[in-house]
């Protein structure tokens, strides 16, 4: 795998969950918006080497939570670094085990399987969030909604990434040439 090629990837897909989602924020069920950085970490886990896939899934995950600020209780802005780190290797892993199982070479298995990875992904985040709830030196609340519904919103969140997932993930496989996986050189798009 190409690093280069992967790091260019994820700069954009960043970008892209940091501004262009809102644009399609769905308001009537809770303010769900998609997250594109996991087509792109499904995609890398789908063809790269298992330890490749699980470095670019916690690199990912770790750009993400570096660029989502959190505000704690006394409206003071800190940006937590584990979340969604964790979140993605967990993804990733998922991924990792059912690759072999799946079409790999088809847009419609990378939405699928981000819909896979975001509920495990979404699933640690909640779990770090819970953790954080109980430690006694912070001045933390669950938020506006309680951990069940935070749950909730990640089922939205999967089912919307999943989606968005398919023609990102058919522009991902349009770029296969350049990200240098090794084996197979099948090119179906």
């Amino acid at each position: 795998m190409r690093w280069w090629v992967f790091f260019i990837a994820l700069v954009v897909s960043i970008a892209l969950d940091l501004a262009f989602v809102q644009v399609m924020q769905i308001d009537s069920l809770g303010a769900l918006v998609p997250c594109i950085t996991i087509a792109l970490v499904v995609f890398v886990a789908l063809f790269a080497p298992v330890s490749a896939a699980l470095w670019a899934a916690w690199v990912a995950g770790l750009l993400l939570d570096l660029s989502l600020p959190q505000i704690s209780g006394g409206q003071v802005t800190y940006f937590l670094i584990g979340p969604h780190a964790l979140g993605f290797v967990a993804g990733a892993a998922v991924v990792l085990q059912m690759r072999t199982a799946v079409f790999r070479y088809r847009a419609l298995t990378i939405g699928v399987l981000s819909l896979v990875a975001m509920m495990a992904a979404g699933i640690v985040v909640v779990a770090v969030h819970a953790v954080r709830l109980w430690l006694p030196w912070t001045d933390i609340s669950p938020g506006q909604a309680g951990l069940g519904l935070q749950l909730v919103n990640f089922l939205g969140v999967s089912v919307y990434s999943g989606l968005v997932a398919i023609p990102i993930g058919w522009l991902l496989k349009c770029s296969w040439q350049w990200w240098g996986f090794t084996g197979s050189a099948r090119t179906v798009v």
